[in-house]
């Protein structure tokens, strides 16, 4: 499988990685260099950041595309390496409203999200998969391959760590089980980076039917 036209995160992510449909709502793709704010990375952002600099735009926080607490020359190198997609770090906004930078390429994936496996498949990245996080009969019957990676727990109350950490990923997704920005969600998050320490934690909203999205494979796991 190619994973350099797959696009093998987190996404942003979900990475974060997605593209609402036209006609549902309106919605800005929290991905750092998206500095005009709209549902895409473009040569306007370039435009945009070139215009900051200049002093012509005002700043936008996603206008930092290397997140690195400024905005200059290296964010328009970071968008332009993200267009040609050989960027090889990403930072985009969780589902907890946190930055969260990844890695390229995610080449190792812990999947514990609710849809996770399904999801990943779903990209065409299934092959990046070594564990899951529901040990469903479904994937027996409808993922075989995935019935033979091992299931390391779907909260980070239950989660086998050891076994995560034995398992080298190159990142951990997950959906957060309390969800969205309630403290439940950030002090689970939090429990995950202590027990994951130097493992990107990629938490986006898969599951909700009015936030459905359109995920990218470029974004989430080049």
């Amino acid at each position: 499988m190619n994973r350099s036209a797959l696009g093998i995160v987190v996404t942003a992510l979900s990475i974060s990685m997605a593209f609402m449909p036209a006609d549902a709502f309106d919605f800005t793709l929290e991905i750092f260099g998206n500095a005009n704010m709209d549902d895409t990375i473009d040569e306007l952002d370039i435009e945009y950041v070139q215009g900051i600099i200049d002093g012509t735009n005002g700043e936008t926080e996603l206008a930092d595309a290397n997140f690195d607490g400024q905005i200059d020359e290296a964010d328009l190198e970071q968008i332009q390496l993200i267009l040609d997609g050989s960027e090889t770090k990403l930072t985009y906004f969780d589902m907890l409203g946190e930055p969260e930078t990844v890695n390229k390429p995610i080449k190792r994936l812990v999947n514990m999200g609710f849809n996770g496996v399904e999801m990943t498949r779903i990209l065409g990245a299934e092959d990046i998969l070594v564990a899951h996080g529901q040990d469903r009969t479904a994937h027996k019957t409808y993922f075989p391959k995935f019935a033979e990676l091992p299931s390391v727990g779907n909260t980070a109350e239950n989660a086998d760590f050891e076994l995560i950490l034995s398992l080298e990923p190159d990142a951990l997704q997950t959906n957060i089980e309390s969800g969205h920005t309630s403290p439940g969600g950030l002090e689970q998050k939090q429990i995950f980076r202590q027990n994951l320490p130097g493992v990107p934690i990629i938490s986006l909203e898969m599951r909700e039917p009015d936030t459905l999205v359109k995920f990218d494979s470029h974004d989430v796991f080049q």
